[in-house]
């Protein structure tokens, strides 16, 4: 069973081409990093594979489902790279954490005794033990994304998907964060990574998806990292090829 496929996958934007025949899979236990310069739609592509957007051509799916038929979410943790909207309504962190293992409408009844512990234990792995009752938009950036992995050790994700972790993140947090994706990675956890560099976090990879402008077909690299130097010597820096992302607890 493979976490994500997709076949001859398309997307335009405004009558332009942002992804052309992306023909892709990853495997059970995979680690890839997602890389390519401004405009590549390397977001576009992980938020078709979770049917945040419709594609124009082709198909995705995620565990051999397709993606606008599967239900299974608890399997799939996103962090995109846009944590806190502007109009975010105030989370302390337990509750961010919290909010992964029930849907809206039963987020106020009573946790149990077993839910309680595994947010406990999920936030003390990250090392945020004692931060939460704190308001997650007080956190540094690369602390609410500990928080955002934290929500994924509570559900036991399967497929782990993160939009540029380290982005404005010193380095040594991003070597905190490389820590904990290590171990979740050791677990089992399926990871595509979008990345601009091969930083501690990205560097952790072992296959790596370079996109290219979508004049030719998309995908230009598929491979063992690191790619080869001519397809990343113009990408050594951010990328925001999309609008924002949703917001922190915004998902499938």
């Amino acid at each position: 069973m493979k976490p994500i496929r997709t076949e001859q996958l398309g997307i335009n934007f405004g009558g332009q081409p942002v992804l052309r025949n992306v023909s892709v899979s990853v495997d059970a236990g995979e680690f890839v990093a997602l890389m390519g310069a401004n405009g590549t739609g390397k977001t576009t592509l992980v938020r078709a594979m979770l049917g945040l957007i419709r594609p124009d051509a082709g198909r995705a799916w995620l565990f051999d489902t397709p993606t606008d038929s599967f239900r299974d979410w608890q399997r799939v943790a996103y962090v995109p790279q846009h944590l806190i909207a502007a109009n975010a309504v105030p989370l302390s962190v337990e509750e961010a954490v919290r909010s992964a293992l029930a849907g809206p409408r039963q987020r106020l009844r009573p946790l149990s005794r077993k839910q309680r512990t595994s947010i406990q234990d999920a936030l003390d792995r990250v090392g945020l033990g004692t931060r939460g009752r704190e308001r997650l938009d007080h956190l540094s950036g690369g602390q609410q994304r500990r928080v955002m992995i934290a929500r994924a050790l509570v559900t036991g994700a399967d497929l782990l998907l993160m939009d540029e972790p380290t982005a404005g993140v010193d380095q040594g947090e991003q070597n905190r964060l490389a820590d904990h994706i290590r171990d979740l990675h050791r677990d089992g956890a399926t990871i595509v990574l979008i990345t601009h560099d091969l930083g501690p976090v990205a560097s952790l990879a072992t296959r790596a998806i370079v996109l290219g402008q979508p004049s030719a077909d998309s995908v230009r690299y598929d491979g063992p990292t690191p790619p080869p130097a001519r397809w990343t010597e113009q990408f050594w820096h951010h990328s925001h090829d999309e609008e924002s992302g949703p917001s922190l607890l915004e998902g499938p």
